[in-house]
């Protein structure tokens, strides 16, 4: 069937009715979630932060993530600002148990520094709610 004459929604409409699969739809990221005009808002940072382990005096990060975005008073999300994320090779091989709960490999984080500068960067506002 040549690709002009294939309706995927129709597709996925169809297998969805049936008991035997599950349909799932690609995530549509958007930045805006709440109206903000004429409302005061506040800017918050979302950290997610994978390590090596929970030693903090031996494991290491190897990931390092985070979404800036403001909120209304009533704790709405309303824009999201921007986004960083970033490996980090450590010195040390990657635990196999780490890999197995992150999903992150030696292979990702080879030959990769946490660029500190764009993350930082990212960290300065003068609205930041900590």
């Amino acid at each position: 069937m040549p690709p002009e004459e294939i309706n995927l929604a129709a597709m996925a409409e169809t297998l969805a009715q049936s008991p035997d699969y599950r349909v799932l739809r690609r995530l549509t990221p958007r930045t805006e979630f709440a109206s903000s005009e004429g409302q005061a808002t506040k800017t918050g940072i979302l950290l997610d932060v994978e390590t090596t382990g929970l030693d903090t005096a031996r494991d290491e990060i190897i990931e390092l993530a985070m979404v800036k975005f403001t909120y209304l008073p009533e704790d709405r999300i309303a824009q999201i600002t921007d986004v960083f994320s970033s490996f980090n090779e450590p010195q040390n091989p990657i635990p196999a148990d780490i890999t197995e709960l992150t999903s992150i490999t030696d292979e990702m984080s080879s030959d990769i520094v946490l660029i500190l500068r764009q993350s930082i960067s990212l960290l300065r506002t003068p609205r930041l709610s900590l």
